[in-house]
């Protein structure tokens, strides 16, 4: 009875070939950069419907400055429950779609967001779908965040994701999968530090009077702080603005600084020798400020996290599909908060692809129809994952 559910489960993925690239097309080409609000509420409305379709019973969570979420579950089965984890909102401006659509020629997709995450998307919700279409009732929470790119910087969505996926026996973030097929059972931690130096204005032709020049004395301090950096931090100055005419002396600039940490007291020791080399440093009087936000905390690497992996991958195994190990990444997403709740958490489920946050982004089709086998076939067989509850 069971082979003949999983083989009913994957004809169906396989039979939805079409429809599972035409819904990524379209969700590919609704701009949905995370300041374009609206966009994104419009795709969280759409998957509200889909979900609805299938008899989950959905929650939409509203914001004023962030993009929507969204949180969807089953209410006919009191199993252990699994969480699926995925975000609507992408990096690239509105206006992207015009210039560069999705295009797909068989073998690969390409678009913005196609990889990172419009892809998992699709995924989820086809996964979903097939486990309704056969019939087996599972216990399924599903949370898509409008907001996840910014680190919720003005929501509550990690608050929503860990009331919502507590006591979950596993969860599942359908970002972005790996070239190598790898699935990601750790992440760095993102921290955002802002450093603005306030100088003297005047007239370029009067520089020498009175004045100081703030980008200087910013440009200064940020040579030294570049080099705090090792094997265990990585500090990458992303943006730098300042000045208001270039015949004016500037008097003010900042930076922003992305800072990836693998535990939180490296974050914070390097954090005060960020502060001591810009509020400390002498050779302009330029006067420095930090500001600094935790975007995402560090996923830890656990027992839970590689238990379900090596469930995982056996699954895989079963399929017949392409081999999968598992990965240490930089990059951070929301699966962070699962797995900081003890419940084993496997991340980068999404299709393979490369280039994710850039022009050259693509994904691979038919890993998209292969993670779905995955993803639902892990989904029909929770009930191995309950060996770890409570594993921390």
């Amino acid at each position: 009875m069971v082979r003949k559910l999983q083989n009913e489960l994957i004809n169906y993925i396989e039979e939805q070939h079409e429809e599972m690239v035409s819904f990524w097309e379209r969700l590919v080409n609704i701009d949905s950069g995370s300041e374009a609000k609206n966009n994104i509420d419009y795709i969280i409305s759409i998957l509200e419907k889909e979900f609805n379709d299938i008899d989950y019973s959905s929650k939409v969570f509203k914001y004023e400055k962030a993009g929507n979420a969204l949180v969807s579950k089953t209410e006919d089965c009191n199993e252990g429950k699994v969480t699926l984890l995925g975000h609507a909102d992408t990096v690239f401006p509105e206006g992207t779609t015009n210039t560069r659509p999705f295009f797909a020629d068989g073998i690969i997709a390409k678009g913005p967001g196609v990889l990172d995450m419009k892809g998992g998307l699709v995924q989820i919700l086809y996964a979903c779908k097939a486990l309704k279409y056969i019939g087996c009732k599972k216990n399924i929470t599903v949370i898509i965040a409008g907001d996840e790119e910014v680190g919720h910087k003005y929501s509550n969505v990690p608050d929503i994701i860990m009331k919502e996926a507590a006591g979950s026996v596993a969860a599942f973030c359908c970002e972005s999968g790996r070239m190598d097929g790898n699935v990601v059972i750790e992440r760095k931690g993102v921290g955002n530090v802002y450093i603005t130096a306030i100088g003297k204005e005047s007239h370029a032709g009067d520089m020498n009077i009175e004045s100081t020049n703030a980008i200087n004395g910013l440009l200064n301090r940020l040579i030294k702080i570049q080099d705090l950096g090792d094997n265990k931090i990585y500090i990458n100055i992303g943006t730098i603005k300042g000045g208001s005419a270039v015949n004016v002396v500037a008097g003010k600039a900042v930076a922003e600084l992305d800072v990836r940490f693998s535990d939180t007291a490296s974050y914070n020791n390097t954090l005060n020798k960020i502060v001591d080399i810009a509020e400390n440093t002498h050779g302009n009087d330029a006067k420095c400020y930090v500001l600094n936000r935790i975007k995402y905390p560090p996923m830890k690497m656990n027992k839970s996290n590689i238990k379900l992996y090596e469930v995982v991958r056996k699954i895989n195994d079963e399929l017949r599909l392409d081999d999968i190990g598992w990965s240490s990444v930089g990059g951070a997403a929301d699966s962070v908060y699962t797995s900081t709740l003890g419940i084993p958490t496997i991340c980068g489920m999404g299709p393979k692809g490369a280039y994710q946050h850039s022009p050259r982004e693509f994904a691979y089709i038919d890993s998209l129809i292969e993670r779905t086998k995955l993803l639902a076939t892990c989904m029909v067989k929770s009930d191995k994952f309950n060996l770890w509850e409570g594993d921390k």
